[in-house]
C-alpha cells in the first residue's frame, strides 16, 4: 500500500442550510490528515437541477478572481458535485454585519461583477443572498453561477426562479443591465437586516430604475462615494505592511488608532483583528506606543479603547490566544506587557489552560527579559485566580498583619484597615491622627469625614506626642477585640458632645494605674518567649492591707480597753494634746509617736 493510502484520515461532515439553492445538499467538510486540518464546502448536485449544477461547476473551473468563491477539487465526486474553499452563507450573518463590512463586501461584489462583464463576458443572473458567502476573514465571495449566461444571450425558459427580483428583468436582453438591477435589489435586501448609510440606499435606487438606460452601470458603482470606505485601504496596507518603507510605515501606524475608531466596531474587530496582530505589525515598535495600548484595551466609558468588550471577546481574544502559542521573543514580550489591559476579558479556562502554562515555560527560559516578564504576568494572574491556581502549591500563613486596622465594628464605628501601600501622612482634613503609643491593632476611623475642620485641627498632632481627648469623652472601650486601652485618651470617633463643643480646651484625663487593661497573650507576639514567673502581692496592696488591719485593730482596742491617761493613741489625740499644751511644731512629734505606736 502507498503512503498516502496508509496515512490516517478522519473526515467530519456538517450540513449547512443554503436557502433557495439548486443543490441537493451543502456540507462543511473537515479533514484531518497527518495532523493537517483542511476545511471546505461540498456542493452535491441535485438530480432535478443537474444542468444548473453542471453550469455552476463549469464557470467556477475557469473563473479565477479574488472576490469569487475558489474551487478546490472535483476529484472522486459524482457529476455536478465539487469542493470549494470554506465559507459560510451570508444568510446566517445578516444580523451580525457592520456597516463598514457591508460597504467593503458590496464593493468586492461590484468588482467581481465588473470582471464578469468586462473580462469573462458573462452575466451572473443570480445575484441574491443565497449566492453570497462570507470567508473566515469577513470578506464577501460571489458564487451561485447556476444561471450564468453569455452577456448578450437572452434568458432561457427556466424550470424555476432563483429569486423574485429576477421577475422584473427576466425579459431584458442586456446582461449587464440585469445584473445591475439585481445588485440594487440586493442592497435593499441587506438594508432590511442591518443599518446602512443613506448613500447606499440612494445607490440602490439608482440601480433599480425601471428602464435599463437610466440605471447606473457597475463601473459607476465602483467609483460611487457610498462604497468608498477606509476599511479596504487599511486592510490592503496591513496585508502589505512589510512592503511599506520606514516613513510610510510609521505614518500609517500613527494614524491607525483614529482610523479604526471611525469604523464600526463589528467590522473593525471581524476584519482587522488578525492582520493587526500579525508578525510584521507586532515587530514594529511604533505599534507598541500608540496602537496596542488602545487596541488591546476593551472599550468602556472610562478609557479610549477601540473595540467594545463583546466585540473584543468575539474577534480579538481568539487571535490573542492563538499567538500565545508562538514562542518568539518579539511576540511573547508584547503579549505579557499588555496582559493587564486584556486579562479581564479572558475566560478563567483560557488563563488556566493557556496563559499560565506558557508563563511557567517563560520562567524556565534563559532570556532574562522573558523570565522577568513571565514573573510579572504570573503576578497579574495571582490577583485574579489566587496563589494556589497559579503556583500549584498550597499556601500557608507566614506573615502577620501588623498594620493598623482590623475591619471590626465597635459601638457602631467601623475600623478601616490600612492599605498595603504605606499611607500618606494624614492631614487635618481627612484623617484622625494616632500616637505611636496607641494600640497596634487600633485603626483610623472611617467616620473621619464626619469630623469638623476645627476638630480635625485639634487632632493633628506630631508623632511622639500624646493624643488629646475631650474631658466629656472618657470611654475607655477598646477599639477591637484583643486590643488594650491606652492610659491617656480614647481611640475612636468623637462623641456628639465633643463635636458640638470643639472650642473647649482639651485636658488630658489621668487614669488610675490599676484601671489599665493589660494586653492578652494573643496580642503579645512574644508571650511564648518570655518566662512566666508568679509574682507575689504588690507593695501598694501590701501597704494598704496592713493599714486596714492596723486601723481595725486600733478601733477594737479603743472599744474594749479605755485609753491610759497621758498617752495619745491616734493622730487626732496627738493633735488635741498639742492644742491643749500650746505646742506649735507638733508634726514631727506626731509622726514619731505614730511610728512608736505601730512598733
Amino acid at each position: 500500500m502507498g503512503a498516502s493510502e496508509s496515512s490516517e484520515r478522519s473526515i467530519e461532515r456538517e450540513e449547512i442550510r443554503v436557502p433557495n439553492s439548486c443543490f441537493e445538499r451543502v456540507e462543511r467538510i473537515t479533514r484531518n490528515r497527518d495532523g493537517k486540518l483542511l476545511t471546505g464546502l461540498l456542493f452535491e448536485s441535485s438530480p432535478a437541477y443537474a444542468n444548473e449544477c453542471r453550469t455552476a461547476i463549469q464557470h467556477l473551473k475557469r473563473l479565477r478572481h479574488p472576490d469569487i468563491l475558489k474551487l478546490l477539487s472535483q476529484k472522486d465526486l459524482r457529476e455536478g458535485s465539487f469542493l470549494t474553499e470554506y465559507a459560510e452563507p451570508i444568510s446566517e450573518h445578516l444580523k451580525k454585519l457592520g456597516s463598514s463590512q457591508v460597504q467593503n463586501g458590496l464593493f468586492s461584489l461590484a468588482n467581481a461583477l465588473n470582471f464578469l462583464h468586462e473580462s469573462a463576458r458573462i452575466s451572473h443572473n443570480n445575484i441574491c443572498t443565497s449566492s453570497i458567502f462570507i470567508r473566515p476573514n469577513g470578506s464577501f465571495a460571489l458564487a451561485g453561477f447556476e444561471y450564468a449566461l453569455d452577456i448578450n444571450d437572452p434568458v432561457k425558459p427556466r424550470q424555476r426562479l432563483q429569486n423574485e427580483a429576477f421577475l422584473g428583468v427576466q425579459k431584458e436582453e442586456d446582461g449587464s443591465g440585469r445584473d445591475a438591477y439585481l445588485f440594487g435589489q440586493l442592497i435593499k435586501e441587506l438594508s432590511q437586516h442591518c443599518e446602512l448609510p443613506e448613500g447606499l440606499i440612494e445607490l440602490a435606487d439608482g440601480l433599480c430604475r425601471k428602464y435599463p438606460e437610466e440605471r447606473l452601470s457597475l463601473k459607476e458603482v465602483l467609483v460611487h462615494p457610498a462604497l468608498k470606505s477606509d476599511l479596504p485601504l487599511i486592510m490592503d496596507k496591513l496585508i502589505n505592511f512589510s512592503l511599506l518603507d520606514e516613513e510610510a510605515r510609521v505614518e500609517f501606524v500613527r494614524s491607525l488608532p483614529d482610523r479604526l475608531a471611525d469604523l464600526d466596531p463589528t467590522s473593525a474587530g471581524c476584519l482587522l483583528s488578525k492582520p493587526l496582530l500579525s508578525r510584521p505589525v507586532m515587530f514594529c515598535k511604533e505599534t507598541h506606543e500608540g496602537l496596542y495600548p488602545r487596541l488591546l484595551l476593551p472599550q468602556d466609558d472610562s478609557n479610549d479603547g477601540i473595540l467594545p468588550l463583546t466585540v473584543f471577546q468575539k474577534y480579538t481574544v481568539p487571535e490573542i490566544l492563538y499567538i500565545w502559542k508562538v514562542r518568539d521573543i518579539g511576540v511573547r514580550l508584547p503579549l505579557i506587557t499588555f496582559l493587564p489591559l486584556y486579562i479581564n476579558a479572558l475566560q478563567r479556562s483560557d488563563l488556566e489552560k493557556m496563559i499560565i502554562p506558557e508563563l511557567h515555560a517563560g520562567v524556565d527560559d534563559v532570556h532574562p527579559e522573558i523570565v522577568a516578564s513571565s514573573y510579572e504576568g504570573l503576578a497579574h494572574c495571582v490577583r485574579i485566580l489566587g496563589p494556589t491556581t497559579v503556583t500549584g502549591m498550597r499556601p500557608k500563613k507566614i506573615f502577620r498583619d501588623g498594620q493598623l486596622g482590623t475591619q471590626k465594628a465597635v459601638n457602631g464605628w467601623t475600623a478601616t484597615a490600612t492599605s498595603i501601600i504605606p499611607p500618606e501622612i494624614p492631614t487635618a482634613q481627612n484623617s484622625v491622627f494616632h500616637s505611636p503609643a496607641a494600640a497596634s491593632t487600633s485603626a483610623v476611623s472611617s467616620a473621619s469625614e464626619e469630623i469638623s475642620n476645627e476638630e480635625s485641627e485639634e487632632w493633628n498632632e506630631e508623632w511622639g506626642e500624646e493624643e488629646a481627648v475631650d474631658t466629656e469623652n472618657t470611654d475607655s472601650t477598646p477599639i477591637a477585640e484583643n486590643s488594650y486601652s491606652t492610659p491617656v485618651g480614647t481611640i475612636g470617633p468623637p462623641s456628639r458632645e465633643t463635636s458640638t463643643s470643639s472650642h473647649k480646651p482639651i485636658i488630658p484625663v489621668i487614669v488610675d494605674v490599676k484601671e489599665i487593661t493589660l494586653r492578652t497573650e494573643e496580642d503579645d507576639f512574644f508571650a511564648d518567649m518570655a518566662p512566666k514567673i508568679k509574682t507575689g502581692e504588690s507593695l501598694i496592696d501590701k501597704l494598704i492591707r496592713e493599714a486596714d488591719e492596723l486601723e481595725k485593730t486600733s478601733k477594737a482596742e479603743k472599744i474594749n480597753t479605755p485609753p491610759e491617761k497621758g498617752i495619745p493613741q491616734t493622730k487626732s489625740a496627738l493633735f488635741q494634746l498639742a492644742a491643749d499644751n500650746n505646742i506649735e511644731d507638733i508634726e514631727g512629734d506626731v509622726w514619731e509617736a505614730e511610728i512608736a505606736i505601730e512598733d
